[in-house]
Parts: C-alpha cells; structure tokens; sequence
C-alpha cells in the first residue's frame, strides 16, 4: 500500500510539472528544464520504487525537499532571472502551485510513515544502494559488449 501511494503521489508531481512546463519555460529556459528533470527523476524513482530499491526512496526525498525549498525561494527572494509572485500558480483555474506544494509534502509524509512502520529499510549508507545498482548495470553492460569472435576475424590477424 505504501509503495502504491509513493508511485501515486511521484505522478501526481512529475503530471503536474509537465503541465506547467510550458508557460514556466517561456518565462525562464533552465526554470522550464528543471520542470522537465522532475517530471524524469519522478519517472526513474517510481520504477526504483517499484524495484523495492530504499535508495528511491531517500533520492525521491532529496528531490522533493529541493523542489519545495526552490518553489519557495521563486516566490521570496527569487531565483537568478526568474521570480514569481503567485503561490498558486494557476493554470485554467487549477492551481498547480499548490498542488505541486501539497504532494511534494505528501510524499514525504508517506515516507516517514513507511519508515516507522518498517516498510521500508532504513539504510545504512543510502548511496551503497545506488552503487551496487550501477555496477551491475555496468557488468552487465560489459557482458553484452564482449562479443565472441568468429573463425574468420580470427583467421584475418594471423
């Protein structure tokens, strides 16, 4: 149930940022991309989730907390080249701002929530996760790049 609500509220997130892409990257080009990274990351961390992976968890923790401390420093000191004085930040009368803000903070409720609840492996060392991830992503990349040679290269080089 737990994984389940976290892939929701990831959607929900990534959904709400690629509608407001459009008119955010029109006011600044890197405010737009930033929309579009976290539509991505929220993509990649619900299939790291799905993975049962308790680094996407923390990752997606790190990603929202940012994106809220963003969204916040947008609207009071602003950002470099870009600053916005809505908090609701609507779009044909929804208010994406809000919504963003609202399951951002729901995503990390439900972690906490997981994490007392056990559901959810409280790591060691977070990143170890990811490391072990990547390399066996790279062995594996390695294995399928070894190609056995055929008779005839072999006949060419002697």
């Amino acid at each position: 149930m737990v994984r389940s609500t976290g892939i929701a509220i990831l959607l929900l997130i990534g959904a709400d940022h690629v509608a407001a892409f459009p008119s955010h990257f029109g006011a600044s080009a890197y405010i737009g991309a930033l929309f579009l990274a976290l539509s991505v990351a929220c993509v990649a961390l619900c299939v790291g989730i799905m993975r049962r992976l308790a680094f996407a968890w923390y990752a997606g923790a790190l990603i929202q907390v940012t994106a809220i401390a963003l969204f916040v420093l947008s609207r009071t000191t602003g950002l470099p080249g870009y600053r916005d004085d809505d908090w609701l930040d609507p779009l044909a009368g929804v208010p994406l701002g809000a919504i963003a803000l609202a399951t951002e903070a729901g995503f990390l409720a439900i972690l906490i929530a997981a994490l007392a609840a056990g559901e959810i492996p409280a790591a060691d060392r977070p990143g170890q996760e990811a490391v072990q991830l990547v390399g066996r992503v790279a062995r594996r990349s390695a294995v399928e790049t070894e190609r056995p040679r055929s008779a005839a290269s072999t006949r060419d080089r002697r």
